[in-house]
């Protein structure tokens, strides 16, 4: 479901890597984020706009911290590192790495850029939140 929604954001309502997993999420799990904090993402496309972290994977982590992070913020939240690390080696694990540079030579098609790396990036948060019994 995820994906789907997702796929949507970036191939029809113009959100880039980044935006369209915290678009999504938004939607799929009723997180209110209005579009001024939306826009904290925004940065992280194209792989922070010179190749290094991937947007997508900067999106769902920004999920993942949203939904894991306590009051005392993220150095007060047990486990909340491998938590993280967690999640970015599963992506990493589908997508050979986590660097953009590397996952859109193998990855991005003209006509749909990299639509597929942003379903493969949400198919891997959703299933993670829930293992991880975020929603």
């Amino acid at each position: 479901m995820l994906a789907e929604i997702a796929k949507m954001y970036y191939l029809e309502k113009g959100a880039n890597c980044s935006e369209a997993i915290v678009k999504a999420a938004n939607d799929a799990y009723k997180l209110g984020l209005d579009e001024k904090a939306i826009k904290l993402i925004s940065g992280f496309g194209g792989g922070c706009g010179c190749g290094i972290l991937c947007g997508a994977v900067a999106g769902a982590l920004s999920i993942v911290s949203l939904l894991s992070v306590g009051e005392g913020g993220a150095h007060a939240t047990e486990g909340f590192g491998p938590l993280c690390g967690g999640l970015v080696e599963e992506i990493k694990e589908k997508l050979s790495s986590t660097d953009c540079k590397d996952i859109k030579p193998q990855m991005v098609q003209p006509e749909v850029r990299c639509v597929r790396t942003v379903e493969i990036a949400a198919e891997v948060l959703e299933a993670y939140l829930k293992e991880h019994g975020k929603v």
